[in-house]
């Protein structure tokens, strides 16, 4: 394409002429050359076509012929339309969103309102936007055994959600299928849902300093079987200094699940936040194998089958504070401490049940604090760890701790 004269330069009205005309086609009365949809863009140019512009009705952007291939132009923002994804729940567009992904590292990817279907895995790499207009009105829609595997720096997910139609599978004793897989740091993953029946929703390996915020798992919502829900939310293996904020997580077998490293186990996850956040309808909402700080705070834990905060391991330094347990089944435990889990405060938490025999709290290990909290309708709890204060609590219809010796106020 020539370039513009600059100013004072003689031919202004050739070049322009010859600039403009390259994005028109003077045998249909200079009309603007366009195609209506990606199919119909042209696949006959040659050589001598080179230059030759067009514009993609769909997208509002111009596809150039360089003389070989199409190149889309001024992209500040890619559309994945633009590289022949449909977004009918029906054409399979996989090919197209890895294409499209490919090579644009510090770039913004769109997803336009539609459902894509993606039938094997897409890889990223680098540091990337995935932006939808909206959980309600951008789907994509899953039919291999790992949806996106990312490893990423600064990567960002917004405005999407992921809908599984994959059948459960497990190769290699890993279970399929799954939603996100993400390795990497600073990533923000924001305003997406999933549903459908995931194996794991989001998977987490040597993820540090990341944020998950508005994030709606409606994992195993048709079954209304509480204790046979199937699937985990954020499957986390060694993962550091990440919060879980002002989310939705349902209906799964484990919500949040945290382990440490594949190799060496002694590699624990660390510096958790979990907060402003609705637990419901779940076996396991919070199950850490080891883990060095967790604070859940300002939560909602509610129709719960077994346990809501299981800290197990060798581990320490919880903060379990202001949040509302409601357990559903005469099994249910709100917190469970094993005992080399200590140093930990458990303050300011409602905990009540709607079944006879469920228990607030398991606390064994040592130097942890159990003050502020108000139990109802429920067996308080065992204590055995040594060298840790239980007082304070408001114990009503509730039974005293067992093996506690703390001052309680019972009403």
């Amino acid at each position: 394409m020539p370039n513009l004269p600059t100013l004072g330069q003689a031919n202004w009205g050739e070049t322009l002429n010859n600039f403009l005309t390259q994005s028109l086609d003077n045998t249909n009365g200079g009309g603007i050359n366009k195609f209506d949809t990606f199919s119909l863009r042209p696949t006959t140019l040659g050589a001598d076509d080179k230059g030759k512009t067009y514009l993609y009705t769909q997208t509002g952007n111009f596809h150039q012929w360089s003389g070989t291939e199409w190149k889309v132009l001024n992209e500040s923002v890619i559309n994945v339309k633009d590289y022949g994804a449909v977004g009918d729940g029906v054409a399979d567009d996989t090919t197209a969103i890895q294409i499209a992904i490919t090579g644009k590292n510090q770039k913004t990817i769109l997803f336009p309102s539609g459902i894509y279907k993606v039938t094997s895995t897409v890889t990223i790499v680098g540091t990337l936007r995935l932006l939808g207009e909206g959980q309600e009105i951008t789907h994509i829609q899953n039919h291999a055994n790992i949806l996106f595997d990312i490893d990423g720096y600064g990567f960002v997910i917004d405005g999407v959600s992921f809908e599984n139609k994959k059948a459960a599978s497990v190769v290699n004793n890993v279970t399929f299928p799954i939603g996100l897989k993400l390795t990497g740091r600073i990533f923000t993953l924001y305003n997406i849902s999933f549903s459908g029946v995931w194996a794991q929703c989001i998977h987490l390996t040597n993820v540090f300093d990341s944020r998950f915020e508005n994030i709606n798992i409606l994992n195993d919502l048709v079954n209304n079987d509480v204790a046979n829900k199937t699937g985990i939310g954020f499957n986390i293996y060694y993962s550091v200094n990440n919060t879980i904020t002002n989310s939705y997580l349902g209906h799964a077998d484990t919500l949040i699940k945290l382990d440490p490293a594949y190799s060496p186990r002694n590699y624990r996850c660390e510096g958790w936040i979990i907060t402003n956040t609705i637990l419901i309808s779940s076996k396991t909402c919070i199950f850490a194998d080891g883990i060095t700080h967790i604070s859940v705070s300002d939560c909602v834990f509610d129709f719960v089958y077994t346990s809501a905060i299981v800290l197990t391991n060798v581990g320490f330094s919880a903060s379990i504070s202001n949040n509302w347990f409601a357990g559903s089944t005469s099994t249910f435990t709100a917190i469970s401490l094993s005992d080399k889990f200590s140093s930990s405060s458990i303050v300011g938490n409602q905990i009540l049940s709607t079944s006879p025999g469920a228990t607030a709290f398991i606390v064994n290990g040592k130097y942890n604090f159990v003050s502020g909290n108000r139990i109802k309708d429920i067996n308080s709890g065992t204590i055995y760890g040594g060298n840790s204060k239980f007082v304070y609590n408001i114990l009503e219809n509730a039974a005293d701790f067992t093996n506690s010796g703390a001052d309680n106020v019972f009403i």
